[in-house]
């Protein structure tokens, strides 16, 4: 092999291990790399799999025509108690639009639980992104006040809590689902979890 062979098989092994999209490396902003519907999407289902890591009895609503605010939850809605997470995949901030819509989904999650007889414990909001200073200062003042009045926990997921989350040794299978796999890294088989009240999934909708 002469030097210039080499060098170029050096490269390509450089190359190589760079963390890319698709392989390994956590960049929630590419979830959406086909579209802001499709990231949304993703951004949900990534939720959904870090929450039912700790819960495997975490569901989520289906929009038909509306989730009663509720992207994933853990509990009952049968006359029941439950903790809410819901998804935002906002990209460019938390201003004033994405504020009202942040209002509207916990008004939501409040409503239909006055009208369907459950019980609100906590609602976690997940976004891919960090809040900067006056976003945060409004979420800070906007929760203590609605925990104030709804005795609901509130809680905030943003990007860098998602991205730690993800992170974790435990949770490489739902990493590698979404991510993929880095260069030299063993392919995690996800565990499959048998509940042991299948009954609590008599109303939920599975999508093969």
């Amino acid at each position: 092999m002469n030097s210039t062979d080499a060098s170029l098989l050096a490269t390509q092994e450089t190359l190589s291990a760079i963390p890319t999209a698709g392989r390994g490396l956590v960049r929630l902003d590419l979830l959406g790399v086909e579209g802001e519907a499709v990231g949304r999407e993703r951004f949900e289902r990534l939720v959904t799999a870090i929450v039912s890591e700790q819960y495997p009895s975490a569901r989520t609503i289906a929009a038909n025509p509306g989730d009663w605010g509720i992207d994933t939850f853990v509990g009952e809605l049968s006359q029941g108690t439950i903790a809410v997470w819901q998804s935002k995949y906002f990209l460019d901030g938390v201003g004033k639009t994405q504020q009202a819509d942040i209002r509207d989904s916990f008004a939501s999650v409040r409503k239909a639980a006055i009208e369907r007889g459950f019980e609100v414990a906590s609602w976690t909001l997940a976004v891919p992104i960090n809040l900067d200073g006056p976003a945060t200062k409004w979420w800070d003042g906007w929760s203590k006040r609605q925990q104030r009045d709804t005795k609901i926990v509130i809680d905030l997921w943003p990007g860098s809590r998602v991205e730690s989350l993800v992170g974790k040794p435990d949770l490489v299978g739902v990493r590698q689902q979404f991510f993929g796999v880095a260069p030299g890294e063993a392919l995690v088989e996800r565990t499959v979890v048998d509940p042991a009240d299948w009954s609590v999934f008599d109303q939920a909708l599975f999508v093969r």
